[in-house]
């Protein structure tokens, strides 16, 4: 049921003046206008509304300045750094310990299935268009082992793609300090809501998540996304080896020697081309070499694979696209002002936290009152 409709009418007979941010809207129609506006903008959003009430009800200026409005509000912000609800959560059924005639088997069952939780966090950088140029947003997104569906890797007819039933996500125009004093405060929420569950980050080798998450999270499993290592090395192929046949076979034992945590023996056979004839090939392994040695200790693939933990940073990769392209990139469009109001909105929404949206715009009625 929508918070609305758990409303006393003695509240909702209220709701005809006007709210905190002084617009005379019912506090139905302004989670209308948000949950349209996370989704496309506000002038596309204002005619899907009117033509879905039958009447000009809604204007693009009401919709902007209520994007404004909530999307900056503290308590906002606040909730992207809590983590999902029970009501909240979607998780896949057969990971969730079966149900048991006896109570001490349930409870047995609860406990090993806490044991066998894990959290994932990853993290990623995009671009926005400004009327002053490109500027860098950076997107987060956490999940639980719980809330994933596993591809099928032997069906052929099945899509063989992990899939994640629902996460949180947050997004942060600007410098990375901003983000990571709000995902650090997601991060750790999520660690104490489930103190059993080892904490995987997973990102691309960037210096500053290196050193970000060894402050941060120490004791937290930072995993090198394979395909980023993997691309890496067929950048560099690409220059070794300009035949493609003597690539391909050279790049197939790079790949293996990743999945059988050989990286060591890669990054020895990478030095040994800092003294190749070429100096294009020297100049691209000592490239390589400082990405591979740098990121030694998050590359140990086969223990990874053999504890079950994802090794790809995949769901990071399509949170830029889904999360942030989606509404914030579109053909033409560029932003003549900050597009946080809009970012922050919309996580809340992908990240099934549309509720407490309303429970805020309620609220927002009560203070004016």
């Amino acid at each position: 049921m929508s918070t609305f409709g758990k409303v006393s009418v003695a509240k909702q007979a209220k709701w005809g003046s006007a709210s905190a941010h002084g617009m005379a809207i019912s506090p139905l129609l302004q989670s209308h206008y948000l949950r349209f506006c996370a989704q496309v903008v506000p002038a596309t959003a204002v005619d899907l509304l009117n033509a879905t009430l039958g009447s000009e009800l809604t204007n693009a200026a009401q919709a902007r300045r209520l994007e404004e409005h909530f999307g900056l509000l503290p308590r906002v912000e606040e909730e992207l750094t809590k983590p999902l609800r029970p009501d909240e959560l979607q998780t896949n059924p057969e990971l969730e310990p079966a149900t048991a005639a006896a109570e001490g088997a349930a409870a047995e069952g609860a406990a090993a299935a806490a044991q066998e939780e894990r959290l994932y966090g990853m993290f990623d950088g995009g671009m926005l268009r400004y009327d002053e140029g490109y500027q860098e947003v950076k997107i987060g997104r956490v999940f639980r082992a719980s809330q994933l569906v596993a591809g099928k890797p032997d069906d052929e007819q099945a899509d063989q793609r992990n899939r994640v039933l629902n996460s949180e996500y947050l997004v942060r125009e600007g410098h990375y300090a901003s983000f990571v004093d709000h995902f650090g405060n997601l991060l750790t929420a999520q660690q104490q809501q489930y103190p059993t569950a080892p904490l995987i980050i997973i990102t691309d080798g960037a210096t500053w998540m290196r050193n970000w998450v060894a402050e941060a999270f120490p004791q937290a499993e930072h995993i090198l996304d394979f395909y980023h290592a993997y691309e890496h090395l067929c950048e560099f192929g690409t220059v070794l080896l300009p035949q493609e046949s003597k690539r391909k076979d050279k790049l197939t034992q790079w790949k293996n020697q990743f999945h059988q945590g050989q990286s060591d023996d890669i990054i020895r056979e990478i030095k040994m081309y800092l003294t190749h004839p070429h100096t294009r090939v020297v100049g691209a392994a000592t490239e390589l070499l400082t990405y591979l040695t740098n990121n030694a200790s998050r590359m140990r693939y086969n223990e990874y694979r053999d504890n079950g933990y994802l090794i790809g940073s995949g769901a990071i990769e399509s949170a830029v696209s889904s999360v942030v392209q989606q509404r914030c990139k579109l053909k033409g469009q560029r932003w003549d002002q900050g597009a946080q109001p809009v970012l922050n909105i919309r996580s809340m929404y992908c990240s099934n936290k549309g509720r407490r949206m309303e429970e805020i715009i309620i609220d927002q009625y009560d203070i004016a009152a």
